[in-house]
């Protein structure tokens, strides 16, 4: 990264607000998930793992979680397979509406490079 010292200090210190912002958040909920009180209050009472112990013994969130993998596994193959079958046609057939047809799957990963937050760094 090319810039004076200052725009490096300016652009580090901004960086760091933001990860704070977007971070903090998420270790204040796993610090409330060791609360041993049902209050949440500051300073903590005393930490316990009381809830994890409820979260294993409930059979709602274990149905949940196995119905959350199924989904994912049955959306990994799926993709799987259309991807290796378009390449496969895209790589080795002339059709009518292939530009068309390429242009639609290639679109998503494409526009992310219009959009600022999630341009790659060359």
């Amino acid at each position: 990264m090319t810039g004076s010292r200052a725009e490096k200090w300016v652009f580090g210190t901004s960086s760091a607000l933001v990860f704070l912002f977007l971070y903090l958040p998420l270790g204040v909920i796993v610090l409330y998930a060791f609360n041993k009180s049902t209050i949440n209050s500051w300073p903590f009472p005393g930490f316990s793992t009381r809830w994890f112990d409820k979260l294993v013994h409930d059979s709602a969130v274990k149905d949940a979680a196995w119905l959350s993998i199924r989904i994912a596994l049955f959306s990994t193959v799926l993709a799987l397979l259309l991807g290796t079958a378009m390449a496969f046609a895209f790589a080795r057939f002339r059709f009518f509406g292939r530009e068309l047809v390429n242009f639609a799957v290639t679109l998503p990963r494409s526009s992310c490079s219009r959009v600022p937050t999630c341009r790659r760094r060359r």
